[in-house]
């Protein structure tokens, strides 16, 4: 990302993103987890999350508003 010019930051505070604990049916930890995240992104005030890893993505982007009904108002990125 730095070859790229893309300024980035890694956040100390996020968690895992759950999706192991939603795919084996621990929803509420799974829910727990995804609230603390995106507290944690929208306090920094980030426009774009980007993933590196497949599995967060989709869960970030598919799991935590279709099963959570949680929102954002930030896109999700998968490089």
């Amino acid at each position: 990302m730095n070859k790229l010019g893309v300024e980035f930051q890694i956040l100390g505070e996020e968690w895992c993103c759950g999706s192991p604990l939603i795919r084996t049916g621990q929803t509420k930890t799974a829910l727990e987890l995804a609230i603390h995240n995106i507290e944690k992104f929208q306090e920094a005030g980030i426009k774009q999350l980007i993933t590196s890893c497949a599995g967060c993505y989709r869960t970030l982007k598919v799991d935590y508003p279709k099963k959570f009904e949680l929102t954002y108002d930030f896109e999700i990125l998968h490089w």
